[in-house]
Order: structure tokens, then C-alpha cells, then sequence
């Protein structure tokens, strides 16, 4: 007998509606700190589902202790 995909399962989901740890392959994804301009850190990342297709949304934290939740096309190189 088939299971029925759960909301938690991958396959439920195309894009996922939860926060996941952002890595590169160094470990560690830099971008500008919005506030202060200091090398900022990606620390989540999440695809959400809109109308007009998926959405990347980022959480970005500098040493100065600034956060953003941006969406991951506003996001500018070091």
C-alpha cells in the first residue's frame, strides 16, 4: 500500500517553507551587511512558493550583531 507524502516530507513540497542552515563550500556564505557594511554572513536560507513562482529568502547576520531577512536577489558580494 502507497503512503500519501506528508506535509513535512520533501516530496510534499517542491519548495520548502522552513529555514535551512546556509553553506557554501568553504562553510561559510558572505555577503554586505545592509546596516553597516561589514562582511555579513548567510546564516538560513528557505524557498518559498508565491503566485509569481519561488522566492529565495536569506537571513543574513554581521558581527555588529545586525540581522536581515531579505529576499536573495537584494543580497550584494563583499
Amino acid at each position: 500500500m502507497a503512503t500519501k507524502p506528508t506535509p513535512a516530507s520533501p516530496s510534499a513540497t517542491p519548495t520548502g517553507d522552513t529555514f535551512r542552515p546556509a553553506l557554501g563550500a568553504s562553510g561559510i556564505r558572505l555577503t554586505e551587511c545592509p546596516e553597516c557594511g561589514a562582511p555579513a554572513e548567510m546564516t538560513h536560507y528557505a524557498t518559498l512558493a508565491s503566485a509569481h513562482g519561488p522566492i529565495d529568502m536569506v537571513r543574513i547576520t554581521c558581527p555588529a550583531k545586525h540581522w536581515f531577512l531579505m529576499t536573495g536577489d537584494t543580497l550584494q558580494p563583499p
